[in-house]
């Protein structure tokens, strides 16, 4: 296997929710990715990699499971949430420094943070999918962490099944600063963030909060040339998280 987790502290059950904590990592790699993976006694087999900017706390408002949460776990479904780099248990206080003078310096050596967020939700992806136990893996990023989610579903293959993601009304070209957390390398180079996303296809994928300025894109051409064009749909306003976690669950 690829990847290591170690199971941290006891298993808890609250509400007929069984809940476990990890840290996750690679095979001669350093880092751990903090999660919490939760499902109830009649699990299905389907896990819900659930990234979120807030990380994993982001599962609970007020002491109880935001309503998104509770939904696909009374479907049967599990959930992994995850604290990617600079998220939750592994917050910055502020974005890594990247050489003033010349920002290749820092990114010719090190991975940008926006690559580190994505090698940590791919990680969680291989943790879920090398589980006995797992059927089907999808991919769900709110807010700002939409486009890390769209960027990594990409590198996924056919790990996993169907992903959602808030797009955030963001693409590339916003990114005026080397050291703007969104910075990617080659990114506009390389068509932006919707052709890297046309990497998904013809996974199932669902995107919403889309740029308007973005008038057409390479993603449709991407899906129609699989002929899977209905495994792609689009919203342009954002859509609130029961109804994601509905599309997820359909």
């Amino acid at each position: 296997m690829l990847f290591r987790s170690k199971e941290v502290g006891d298993r808890q059950e609250h509400g007929g929710v069984i809940s476990r904590r990890y840290l996750l990592s690679r095979k001669g790699q350093g880092e751990q990715v903090p999660a919490v993976g939760m499902c109830r006694a009649n699990f299905n087999g389907t896990v819900v990699v659930w990234v979120d900017p807030a990380g994993k706390s982001s599962l609970y408002k007020d002491g109880k499971l935001v309503p998104a949460a509770a939904k696909i776990l009374d479907a049967k479904a599990g959930i992994l949430a995850v604290d990617v780099f600079g998220t939750g248990e592994l917050s910055l206080d502020k974005s890594p420094m990247v050489d003033p003078k010349y920002a290749g310096f820092t990114f010719g050596y090190n991975r940008p943070l926006l690559a580190q967020r994505i090698h940590d939700i791919l990680t969680a992806v291989a943790f879920v999918r090398g589980n006995e136990k797992t059927k089907q893996v999808d991919l769900v990023g709110w807010e700002e962490a939409g486009p890390w989610v769209m960027l990594a579903r990409g590198l996924c293959g056919d790990a996993v099944a169907r992903t959602a993601a808030d797009v955030n009304a963001f693409t590339f070209d916003k990114v005026k600063t080397t050291d703007d957390p969104m910075m990617l390398p080659g990114a506009v180079k390389y068509g932006g963030l919707y052709a890297l996303t046309g990497l998904a296809a013809p996974g199932e994928l669902f995107l919403h909060h889309l740029d308007r300025a973005v008038t057409e894109s390479w993603l449709p051409s991407a899906y129609a040339a699989f002929n899977a064009a209905g495994n792609l749909v689009q919203k342009a306003d954002k859509v609130e998280q029961d109804s994601v976690a509905d599309w997820l669950l359909r």
